[in-house]
Formats: C-alpha cells, sequence, structure tokens
C-alpha cells in the first residue's frame, strides 16, 4: 500500500470518529463480579442466568450523551465466553435522562415500561422480537422507530404520547393495541406486508399525513380514527379494513386500494377524498363511503360487492362506474343528489332503492344483453328526464322484463347505445 493511500485512509477513519463519536463499533464485555456490560464507553447493568443476560436497570449504568447503544452486538466475558443478551427488565430505563439511539438485537424480549418517558432518540427493534405493554410510551424525544419483520407478539400501548414523527414496520409484524395513540408529532408511516394494525393503533395522530401498507394487511377498529390530517393512504392488496378504520379522516386526498381488499361498514365514512377505484374481487361494507361529501367519481372494478347503503349521501358525487360481474345490495347509492351519470357493465342484479332519490341522475348506460334483475324502487325518483342506454339487440327484452317494463317513459327511456 503506498503512502498516499495509507494516509487517505488513516483521514476517512478520524473522520468518521469525529462524526460519530459514540457509535458503538465494539463488543460488548461482561464483568460478572460487578455485574455489568461494558463496550469502552457504555456500561450497563445486568443480571446472569448461566450465559443468558437481562438488562436490569439505571443502577451502575453509564450511557453518555448522544451515544449509540448497540444491543445486537456481541458479549463475551475477559476469558472469551459468549453470553446471550436475551431481555431488558420492566421499567430498567424508565426516566433514563440521556439522550441515545438504541438498536435492540433479533429475538430480543423488551418487557413493560422498559425505556417509559426515557429520553431516547431513536430506535431499531430487530427481527422476532416480544415487546411487553407501552415500552416506549411517552418518551418524548424518541422521534424515529423501525420495528423488523415477525414482531408478532406486542402489548398495548408501544409508543403511545411519544414524539415519534416517522415508523417503519416490517414484514409480518403486529402493530398494538393504541400503540402510537396520541402520537401528534407523527408525520410518516410505512408498514410491510402481512402485518395487523390493532385497534386504535394509530388514533390520536393528530398530524399524520401520509400512510403506505403493504400487501395482506389487517387493519383494525378505528386503527387511524379522525387522523384530520392525513392526506395520502396506500393499501396492497388482500387488505381487511376493520369498522371505521380510517372513518372521519377529513383531510384524506388520495386513497389507493389493491385488489381483493375487504372494507368494513363504515371503514371510510367522512373521508375527505374526491374519487375512489375499488379493485376488483373487493367487498364494500354497509356504509362504508357513507357522508363522504367530497366524493365525486366513484370506480369499481370486476366481481366488487357493495353493501348497504355502501356510498349512500353522498353529495358532491357525480358519475358511478361499475365493471362487469359487480353486485349492488340495496340502497349502494341511494340520496347522491349531485348524481348525473351511472355506467353497469353486465351486473346481475340492482337491488331495491339503489339509486333512489337520485334527482339529477339522467344518464344510465346498461351493457347486460339480458336485463339485470330490478329491485323495488331501485330508480325511484331519479331525473324525468334520464334516459338508459342499452345493446340495441336487447331493446324489446328490457321493455318485457320484469321491473323494467314498469317504469314510465316519463320517468326512464330505452335507447340504443
Amino acid at each position: 500500500m503506498n503512502k498516499r493511500k495509507l494516509l487517505f485512509m488513516l483521514f476517512m477513519t478520524m473522520l468518521m470518529m469525529m462524526l460519530c463519536p459514540q457509535r458503538m463499533w465494539a463488543d460488548w464485555t461482561y464483568d460478572a463480579s460487578a455485574g455489568t456490560i461494558t463496550d469502552g464507553t457504555t456500561t450497563l447493568k445486568v443480571s446472569a442466568n448461566g450465559t443468558t443476560l437481562t438488562l436490569t436497570g439505571n443502577n451502575a449504568t453509564v450511557i453518555p450523551t448522544d451515544a449509540v447503544v448497540d444491543l445486537s452486538q456481541p458479549v463475551k466475558d475477559a476469558d472469551g465466553t459468549s453470553y446471550t443478551l436475551l431481555s431488558i427488565d420492566i421499567a430498567s430505563f424508565a426516566s433514563n435522562t440521556s439522550s441515545f439511539s438504541l438498536i435492540i438485537g433479533s429475538g430480543m424480549i423488551v418487557n413493560s415500561y422498559a425505556f417509559a418517558n426515557s429520553s431516547i432518540t431513536s430506535v431499531t427493534i430487530g427481527d422476532n422480537c416480544i415487546l411487553g405493554d407501552s415500552p416506549f410510551t411517552s418518551c418524548s424525544k424518541l422521534t424515529t422507530a423501525v420495528v423488523g419483520g415477525e414482531v408478532t407478539t406486542v402489548g398495548s400501548a408501544t409508543f403511545q404520547g411519544s414524539g415519534l414523527q416517522t415508523l417503519t414496520v416490517g414484514d409480518g409484524s403486529k402493530v398494538g393495541y393504541a400503540a402510537c395513540m396520541n402520537c401528534s408529532s407523527l408525520q410518516t408511516v410505512t408498514i410491510g406486508n402481512n402485518v395487523t394494525i390493532s385497534e386504535k393503533g394509530f388514533n390520536g395522530a393528530s398530524n399524520l399525513e401520509t400512510v403506505t401498507i403493504g400487501k395482506g394487511a389487517t387493519i383494525g377498529v378505528q386503527a387511524f380514527f379522525a387522523d384530520t390530517k392525513i392526506e395520502n393512504v396506500s393499501i396492497g392488496s388482500g387488505a381487511n379494513i376493520d369498522a371505521n378504520a380510517f372513518s372521519s379522516c377529513s383531510g384524506m386526498k388520495t386513497l389507493t386500494l389493491g385488489t381483493n381488499t375487504t372494507i368494513a361498514s363504515s371503514a371510510f365514512m367522512n373521508i375527505g377524498v374526491t374519487s375512489v377505484t375499488i379493485q376488483s374481487g373487493s367487498t364494500v361494507g354497509n356504509g362504508a363511503f357513507n357522508n363522504c361529501s367530497s366524493l365525486a367519481s366513484v370506480i369499481c372494478l370486476s366481481n366488487v360487492t357493495i353493501g348497504y347503503q355502501a356510498f349512500s349521501y353522498l353529495t358532491s358525487l357525480k358519475s358511478v362506474t361499475l365493471g362487469s360481474g359487480c353486485s349492488i345490495s340495496s340502497g349502494a347509492f341511494a340520496s347522491c343528489t349531485s348524481l348525473e351519470t351511472v355506467y353497469l357493465g353486465n351486473v346481475a342484479s340492482i337491488e331495491d332503492n339503489v339509486f333512489s332519490g337520485d334527482a339529477n341522475l339522467t344518464s344510465i348506460t346498461v351493457e347486460n344483453t339480458s336485463a339485470p334483475t330490478l329491485g323495488t324502487n331501485a330508480f325511484y325518483g331519479i331525473s324525468s328526464d334520464a334516459i338508459c342506454y342499452v345493446p340495441e339487440t336487447s331493446i324489446d327484452a328490457y321493455k318485457a322484463a320484469d321491473g323494467w317494463k314498469n317504469l314510465t317513459y316519463k320517468t326512464i327511456w330505452i335507447k340504443t347505445g
């Protein structure tokens, strides 16, 4: 190695040391007589059970300001014997005043209130960890949290009332009950595939703006209820979205949903989007988008099941497009007083009162060559100037079909499309 390369490497090493003075590159050394582990800068109190160690608390603990406490690093004693750092005891670092970043190794157990009300600034939680109740609750300086994959045993209120600004959760993990409740600084949430978000997981995250959730998610009751500043929500395919999960998110501007999504009753009631597309194979529960006063366009792709009054009372709704194979329950689009245009692609039936009270509905296109079953009052109260477009070869069949034949020409006209 020439002199220039050697000098450059020494310079870069010194620069990294200056930029990250407290980064814990060293392994931990266990001192059985003192009951501590140290990496030369940070010293932590532990108890031992054979070669298994548990962090036990503030007594004999020294954490320098702005340290990175990396619990994923190996632990050995002076003789070279390896130890496993298994768990962090109940309230062991609660109210600790040192500002530090924390890395928790895979498979560790973080017991209840372990870091509650401490001055921790960031945390990375490894795969397969176990979390008790409220381990990071009320940590006002905590701004960033990364949770690894398959963290499935999780208590409640994980980060409740903390200063969290960004949260990332890995595949197959669980967000516990009220995990981020009242995290008023939280702005961005990114969640991987097959994650369970428990009831009220983000309820009261009053400044949350962007939510991105991967495939196969389960989103619990009121998980994001009344988080009024949420603007952008993206949810991957195969999601199960429970009742009121996003209801009253009045600031929502965009909603992207994947295929085969199950949307429970009132899940998106009173949200602020102007358009929504329901992907193929999805189910929309009763009243799921009820009272969305800004919603102007609804598109449901093929084989979507639409529940009772799923899109009713939408005062700004102008157009509805339903793909082939859609099932439309009673009152699905009732009392949408601004609705003007409806396109129906080979639907099996139109149940009772589906478009009842849609006084401005003037254009209806039905692609079925055979007239779909028409329920009672399906088009009651629509515009007297309404025109229904059906395939040219099917006009006589529609005029003879039950329900359709009872529509007066003052109420609905049947013409070629």
